[in-house]
C-alpha cells in the first residue's frame, strides 16, 4: 500500500502543472522547423501532451526501483567489451573456410543473417546476444536510451546503437543561431525520422 501511495503522489507531482501552465501567447511553429523545436512547441501549448509525457516519466520512475537497478547491474556484469559482435561465429567462419569444414551456422555477419538464412549462431554468441537484448530492453523500459546505446557500442553492436538513434528528434542548431556566431554545433537526431517510423510501422504489420 505504501508503494501504491508513493507512486500515486509521484504521478500527481509530475502532472499537476499540465492543465494550468499552457501559454496562449506563443507564435505558430515556423515552417521548416526541426522535429525537436516542433515537439517542444507542442509540449508548451498542449496540456494533454504534457500529461502524456508526465505519465511516461512516471511509469519509468516507478519501474526503476532499487531491486530493478540491482537486477540490471547484475545482468550487465555478464557483458564483455568487444570490437565486433558475434566474435565466436566470426572466428568459426574463418576457421571453417580455411579448413574447408562444413558450416552449420550463418555464412555472413549481416545482423539479419539468422532470419534470412534460417541458420543459427554459435552457442556463446546466441547467449551473449540474448543477454544484451534483455539488458537493452530493461534500459529502454526506464528511459535510459543513452546508456542502452553506449552498451551496444561497447559490445560491438554498432548497428543496434544506430537503430536506437534513428528515433531521436532531428535538430540543427546552426540554422537558428546568430550569423555572427562562429561556433559550429553538432547536428542532433535523425533527419529521416518520419521515414524510419513509417518503415518500422510497416514491418510491425507484417
Amino acid at each position: 500500500m505504501l508503494q501504491v501511495e508513493r507512486d500515486s503522489w509521484l504521478l500527481w507531482n509530475r502532472a499537476r502543472d499540465t492543465l494550468n501552465n499552457t501559454r496562449q501567447d506563443l507564435p505558430e511553429v515556423i515552417p521548416g522547423s526541426s522535429d525537436r523545436l516542433i515537439v517542444e512547441h507542442h509540449l508548451i501549448n498542449d496540456p494533454q501532451l504534457r500529461m502524456a509525457k508526465a505519465v511516461q516519466g512516471w511509469l519509468q520512475a516507478i519501474k526503476l526501483d532499487e531491486r530493478y537497478q540491482a537486477d540490471l547491474k547484475m545482468a550487465m556484469t555478464k557483458l564483455e567489451p568487444k570490437r565486433i559482435y558475434w566474435e565466436k561465429t566470426c572466428h568459426f567462419l574463418k576457421s571453417s573456410y580455411n579448413a574447408n569444414l562444413p558450416n552449420p551456422y550463418i555464412t555472413c555477419l549481416d545482423f539479419d543473417a539468422t532470419h534470412k538464412q534460417k541458420r543459427r549462431l554459435c552457442d556463446t554468441d546466441e547467449q551473449e546476444e540474448n543477454d544484451l537484448l534483455q539488458i537493452v530492453f530493461s534500459l529502454l523500459r526506464v528511459g535510459e536510451y543513452s546508456k542502452a546505446k553506449n552498451i551496444c557500442k561497447s559490445t560491438g553492436y554498432h548497428w543496434l546503437a544506430a537503430l536506437l538513434s534513428a528515433n531521436e528528434l532531428y535538430h540543427d542548431e546552426n540554422y537558428y543561431c546568430s550569423e555572427a556566431n562562429d561556433i559550429v554545433y553538432p547536428v542532433e537526431g535523425n533527419q529521416k525520422r518520419i521515414q524510419w517510423i513509417e518503415s518500422m510501422y510497416e514491418l510491425s504489420m507484417d
